[in-house]
């Protein structure tokens, strides 16, 4: 078994971070319920003071784990970066080496960071993170350990410095005056710019040059261009043939300049 030890950072828990995961957990009705908010509240603090020291702002009351009747009755530990999105701040006893992702964090996330308590609750750990894209929906347990046949998701915490940065950069571009920025914001769109540019980070790492054009089109299609799409299509007889009209071309010539300019922006190669 390779552990993501040799990855971890350690953090901290003072004091005051006690006193708040205390009083929030003293609000439940019982104590399964008062310990999970407890551990959720100071997973949150932890992440918190981790991205205050590489100069992230975070925003505790705009979370759903900072609001009383959210935590009362769903399992959450999200932590708000303005501009970009949530991160969820998963904790782990010490002897845990799996996690288990509740079905309500699993929506409306940038990334999920693993957060290990040490036994007296006097530290933790941050082991590691898995972007939002890297999930497959149907996953609801997270290996932490890279066992045979199985490997972590866990990308090492470092690596969420670099990971933030890009969707930063990213999430600027597209609110500059651009012209590739104002046409992509032209688009009617139903998800977050930051989840566009995560997916194509993602893209530009994952798909071959060939087939990143036509791909990346699809991230920026909406799903009221996908209906019209399909109303095309149904109202020709065939709403499972593929038709490419101007509009469709425009959209993947708008994704390929936007594919241009973010590999520029992040410094990276579309060869």
């Amino acid at each position: 078994m390779n552990s993501t030890q040799e990855h971890h950072l350690t953090i901290p828990l003072n004091p005051a971070a006690h006193q708040i995961a205390l009083k929030f957990a003293g609000e439940q009705d019982n104590p399964a319920k008062g310990k999970q908010v407890y551990l959720n509240t100071l997973a949150v603090l932890a992440v918190r003071d981790f991205l205050s020291e590489i100069s992230f702002e975070t925003d505790l009351d705009s979370g759903d784990s900072w609001n009383p009747a959210v935590r009362c009755f769903h399992d959450v530990a999200d932590l708000v970066i303005p501009e970009l999105g949530k991160v969820e701040c998963r904790p782990i006893l010490a002897n845990e080496t799996t996690l288990t992702l509740p079905q309500e964090v699993r929506e409306n996330r940038i990334a999920y960071i693993v957060v290990r308590f040490s036994e007296q609750l006097q530290e933790v750990q941050l082991l590691g993170f898995v972007p939002a894209t890297h999930l497959e929906r149907a996953l609801t347990i997270l290996e932490i350990d890279e066992v045979e046949g199985s490997p972590s998701l866990l990308q090492p915490i470092e690596e969420l410095i670099d990971y933030l940065f890009s969707l930063e950069l990213g999430h600027d571009f597209l609110n500059s005056d651009d012209p590739v920025a104002i046409a992509v914001r032209e688009k009617e769109r139903l998800r977050s710019r930051t989840q566009i540019i995560a997916e194509l980070k993602q893209l530009l790492k994952d798909v071959e040059p060939f087939e990143q054009r036509a791909k990346a089109a699809e991230i920026l299609r909406s799903e009221r261009d996908l209906d019209l799409a399909l109303t095309s299509r149904v109202s020709k007889g065939d709403p499972n043939e593929t038709l490419v009209n101007e509009e469709d071309l425009d959209l993947e010539d708008l994704a390929e300049e936007l594919l241009d300019k973010l590999a520029e922006i992040w410094g990276e190669s579309r060869d």
